[in-house]
């Protein structure tokens, strides 16, 4: 049955009073006030007689609040009878928006049906949740261009990215025509430096040849220096440092040797040798001749014109001490922790010898690969480097060779090598065989029990017994490759399986795989079922590509950006 609906107000009304804090309202189910109070006729401008009878709660508000009104307040009243903490905006006489919180509680009084209306006025509120929502654009406005600015910089990062590995690309690239050519112009300095001597010998020549000729000779020795150190930075920059051939050397004898040399090098220079002790070391006499040459030459750079330069080397119990001390400049504080690194120079002034930047480089390499270091002290007027090395060999002569095998697996694990295929390996194999002429080149790495192929071309099986692998006589002379003419003829691989059948070996050459550390793991070889012979640059091609493979291997087992070295791909090693 249907509620009454009495639009009047003689109803008996709630007991109120005209001064409440609050305003109070008394609606109709369908919202026409019945009876209001002065606070909140006061509040929206109005008179009681102009709301009482005449307007409904709903007509008070704006468009919004109506239809909230409308959807949401009305039903919801019909539904749970009450409804708390509404905030609507109640239009003014004027046309002023008012935020009021409206409390709602529907009663039936007197048989009638009726809300009772509790209205408080909330400016604070309305402006706090205003200065919160103001606050949440501003919030998710600066969202918005921190995250546009994140994908700026990602873009930007990937493109510096892509950037330094073009010039990482380049500079390897000229690094490596850096090596080729040096190489390529060794060959000639020396035909020269050979004739010039041969010329001074012969005798015969006005002082203005001989003149003449001390220039050409001294020039062509410094190129040959400068080609040694370019040579030298280029196998240090490929990440597996000098090679030195260690022997006995009388250490007193190999400096005097020296420093006669380098006073015809430098006839201006003051060169005097103090050595201090006597006895051998187990070193390189030609590297440590470039070593102190390299030091020297800087004195004469850097140091004060005409004041001595001082070679000194000392023989200890376990160890021996080169050190070159000349008078000049101070080095900056700030050039110290880069003076050893490649491409560094200080200011030459007006010193008529110039460099490349690579002199302290290279005697640190030196150093280093003679187990050794170098250091240096300059203050006031003084500067001196001193490298210190041990006597011995860093490892035993007398190591096993099951040690030796040992510490070769030992390696081969450190480099954790995927089988898995390559193609920057393949490649690599790919073009051998195109460069020697042959059928079959493989990648080949020597496990305990067995070789196995990282690439192959030519060749349907992935390993092979070590027993039956040229590749493991190949390894045991790491400093050079391995050459077999025709296997029938070598008693070590007449009756190899892989000779007497399929694929028919003849012809076996292998530049073994050696890592920094000095252990060849296995080797790039090329195989040919026809008896032939490769020339000394033949040979000399291979072992440069086998040193690539090496080096890709360790810069992938390092987690270095790999170069692009003769191909490229982003499997593991």
């Amino acid at each position: 049955m249907s509620e009454p609906d009495n639009t009047g107000s003689g109803m008996s009304a709630p007991a109120w009073s005209e001064s409440e804090a609050c305003g109070l309202l008394v609606t109709a189910p369908d919202g026409l006030i019945r009876e209001v109070n002065r606070t909140f006729c006061d509040w929206i401008g109005s008179t009681r007689d102009e709301l009482v009878g005449r307007s409904t709660l709903q007509s008070l508000l704006t468009m919004g609040g109506r239809i909230f009104y409308q959807t949401h307040l009305a039903p919801l009243l019909l539904v749970q009878r009450s409804v708390s903490e509404v905030k609507l905006e109640v239009l003014h006489r004027d046309g002023r928006r008012i935020p009021m919180i409206l409390n709602a509680v529907r009663r039936v009084r007197d048989g009638v049906a009726a809300l009772d209306v509790a209205a408080f006025i909330a400016e604070d509120r309305h402006k706090y949740e205003q200065e919160l929502m103001l606050a949440r654009r501003k919030a998710e406005a600066a969202l918005i261009k921190e995250q546009e600015a994140q994908r700026e910089l990602l873009a930007t990062q990937a493109e510096l990215t892509r950037l330094r590995a073009v010039a990482e690309d380049r500079a390897l690239f000229a690094e490596q025509m850096m090596a080729v050519v040096s190489h390529d112009l060794r060959n000639p300095l020396s035909v020269i430096d050979l004739s010039a001597n041969l010329i001074g010998r012969y005798g015969g020549l006005s002082e203005r040849q001989a003149r003449s000729l001390d220039k050409i000779r001294t020039s062509t020795e410094r190129a040959i220096r400068l080609i040694a150190d370019l040579l030298d930075f280029s196998q240090a920059r490929e990440g597996r440092g000098l090679r030195v051939e260690l022997a006995d050397n009388d250490v007193e004898a190999v400096v005097a040797e020296c420093v006669e040399e380098l006073r015809v090098a430098y006839p201006d220079a003051v060169l005097l040798h103090e050595a201090v002790g006597t006895g051998t070391s187990r070193s390189s006499a030609d590297k440590l001749a470039q070593l102190i040459g390299n030091l020297v030459s800087n004195a004469v750079t850097y140091g004060f014109p005409g004041r001595p330069i001082v070679i000194r080397s000392e023989v200890q119990a376990d160890r021996v001490m080169l050190s070159v001390c000349n008078e000049g400049n101070a080095i900056p504080a700030h050039q110290l922790p880069t003076l050893f690194e490649p491409m560094t120079r200080g200011d030459e002034g007006e010193s008529p010898v110039h460099s490349l930047g690579l002199g302290l480089y290279i005697v640190r390499e030196i150093a280093k690969a003679h187990g050794g270091d170098v250091t240096v002290d300059s203050a006031g007027n003084r500067t001196v480097f001193t490298v210190t090395l041990p006597r011995h060999d860093i490892a035993p002569d007398a190591a096993s060779t099951g040690d030796a095998e040992s510490l070769r697996q030992q390696e081969l694990d450190r480099l954790q090598v995927s089988s898995l295929q390559d193609a920057a390996y393949d490649e690599i194999v790919r073009m051998a065989a195109d460069a020697f002429d042959v059928p079959i080149a493989l990648i080949s790495l020597v496990d305990g029990d067995r070789q196995w192929f990282k690439a192959r071309v030519g060749l349907k099986a992935a390993e092979t017994p070590r027993e039956h692998a040229f590749c493991a006589h190949a390894i045991r002379a790491p400093s050079s490759p391995m050459q077999v003419e025709d296997a029938r003829s070598d008693q070590r691989f007449a009756a190899n399986p892989f000779v007497t059948g399929d694929p028919n070996i003849r012809f076996y050459a292998g530049a073994p795989l050696v890592t920094s550390n000095g252990h060849a793991l296995g080797t790039l070889c090329v195989i040919d079922d026809k008896p032939r012979a490769l020339d000394a640059k033949q040979l000399e091609t291979l072992q440069y590509m086998a040193q690539q493979v090496i080096t890709m291997m360790e810069q992938r087992a390092q987690g270095l950006p790999r170069k692009q070295v003769l191909g490229s791909s982003g499997n593991p090693p």
